[in-house]
């Protein structure tokens, strides 16, 4: 993150009182990174989970994060994204921004964690109209 903001790296986190960061009358204006280390647990149930398995685990706890407010926080494609093109034209307006990371999720049928065509993009520039 830049050196305004704040980053929590950890294995894994639970959550039992309240991870309050901003409200929603006083918006944080930095970042704030999570970042999570080590390998994904195996699909094995933990229950409760350990703090060292890989998460955030909120246990009769409460998150509250309140960032910057990003209108429409998801959208729909409006025109089918050819294998190789980098331009993506979606249905709604939105207000990203050049630099955040979004995730294109798949039309597939079959969706799991170990099979899937997701991929997670770089916003590199935003046309308001076709390119």
């Amino acid at each position: 993150p830049p050196p305004s903001g704040m980053e929590i790296i950890a294995s894994g986190m639970v959550v039992f009182g309240k991870l309050t960061a901003g409200s929603e009358t006083c918006r944080l204006g930095n970042s704030l990174t999570i970042t999570l280390t080590g390998t994904r647990p195996s699909n094995a149930v933990l229950s409760p989970p350990a703090p060292s398995v890989k998460g955030i685990d909120v246990n009769g706890g409460v998150i509250s994060l309140h960032g910057k407010r990003f209108y429409r926080t998801w959208t729909r494609l409006s025109q089918t994204v050819e294998a190789g093109s980098d331009i993506l034209m979606l249905q709604d307006s939105i207000n990203w921004e050049v630099g955040q990371e979004i995730v294109l999720i798949t039309t597939a049928m079959k969706d799991s964690r170990d099979w899937h065509q997701n991929e997670v993009l770089q916003v590199a520039e935003i046309y308001q109209d076709s390119p």
